[in-house]
């Protein structure tokens, strides 16, 4: 195995390495190669971010962007403004995560693989009494992906976090933030990145195997760049159905209590979309791939369905047939996301319907593929 350092540059393929009837160089290879590890290897965009979390538990939904991705960055804290006498005691915060896949294979936050900070301890923020201040708690950890996989084998993964408070109850978590982390290096034994010195003036431009040196190599470094794709829009709620949580109890599509822009209207989101396949810059109605599914229940033995209005020329998408009285994620559904609005942004919301009682959701994601 060698590894060599990956520049943390911005991807940028300049014209003068397109041109047409020019002799290829050393340096144009160097380049192709940099550009597609940076966006292979260096800018993955997958994860959730969680924020304002009462007590309770939650469920984000994950897939990894390819194995050559390594690791995941996860986090959450509490930074609480304390009135003065209260706290005497000290806050206490706990945060216990499992790891689920759809199969039903898990990962308990008492395996060695899930970090400090995330294994139901007791955390304590001790606050003077008599004076206002901070209150603050924070857990840092590592997740080796490749270590998880071993047991997590089907690539829809589900992060559950139960959160729990000792004293107040009051208090929530700030931020829940989990990121995969960019390589930086490239690891020759990998399918994805490529060895740069393989194109150094001088040196053959062999095509190689995926495992060696070559244009090849090249290739596949792109294919795994255009594989890294980002996700759109990852939302959770408590996974409780006392709380106020996205429902609806309508018979027809119609926007759900707790999740509206305005009376009637369903909550807007814009989010950006990476332009791929489509004309860029007009870009097209028709839009880029993209899948979703949803964290439901489905109360007083009704069949719900629930769509994602994303504006493009197949919109609304529809996940169909939901029932059961038990927190379960959909299946996965096919979309499309719009490239043609301004900047490439694109406005998703949600509708839901339901034959009888009530449609609950806790967790909705939207991925780019």
């Amino acid at each position: 195995m060698t590894t060599r350092a990956l520049l943390n540059l911005p991807a940028d393929l300049p014209y003068e390495s397109g041109k047409i009837t020019r002799t290829v160089r050393g340096g144009d290879m160097m380049n192709a190669a940099m550009q597609a590890n940076i966006v292979a290897l260096a800018r993955p965009s997958r994860g959730f971010e969680l924020a304002n979390l009462a007590p309770g538990h939650y469920v984000a939904s994950y897939r990894r962007s390819h194995d050559a991705i390594k690791q995941a960055w996860i986090m959450w804290s509490m930074r609480t403004a304390m009135p003065a006498g209260t706290a005497l005691a000290g806050e206490t915060l706990s945060v216990d995560l499992t790891i689920t896949d759809a199969l039903g294979n898990s990962v308990a936050s008492s395996d060695a693989r899930i970090p400090i900070g995330f294994k139901a301890e007791t955390y304590t923020a001790f606050q003077w009494y008599g004076h206002p201040g901070m209150a603050t708690l924070c857990g840092v950890g590592w997740l080796d992906l490749d270590a998880l996989a071993t047991t997590l084998t089907d690539p829809s993964w589900s992060f559950e976090f139960t959160i729990a408070w000792g004293v107040s109850n009051i208090w929530r978590v700030d931020v829940l933030h989990m990121r995969e982390v960019a390589r930086t290096v490239v690891d020759t034994s990998d399918t994805y990145g490529v060895d740069h010195a393989d194109f150094q003036p001088g040196q053959p431009a062999s095509a190689g195997s995926s495992t060696t040196v070559g244009a090849l190599r090249l290739a596949q470094t792109i294919d795994g760049a255009v594989a890294t794709q980002p996700d759109i829009l990852t939302l959770a709620w408590p996974e409780d159905i006392t709380a106020t949580i996205p429902k609806t109890t309508a018979a027809a599509y119609a926007a759900m209590t707790n999740f509206e822009q305005s009376a009637g209207v369903p909550m807007r989101f814009r989010v950006p979309v990476r332009p791929l396949y489509t004309a860029y810059p007009s870009g097209s109605a028709a839009g880029e791939a993209a899948r979703w599914r949803v964290r439901y229940y489905v109360a007083g033995g009704g069949t719900a369905d629930i769509e994602l209005l994303t504006g493009s020329g197949g919109s609304p998408y529809a996940i169909t047939g939901l029932t059961g009285a038990a927190w379960a994620w959909s299946a996965w559904m096919t979309c499309a996301l719009p490239t043609d609005g301004t900047d490439t942004i694109a406005t998703l919301s949600v509708k839901a319907q339901t034959s009888a009682g009530t449609v609950y959701i806790s967790g909705i994601h939207v991925q780019q593929t």
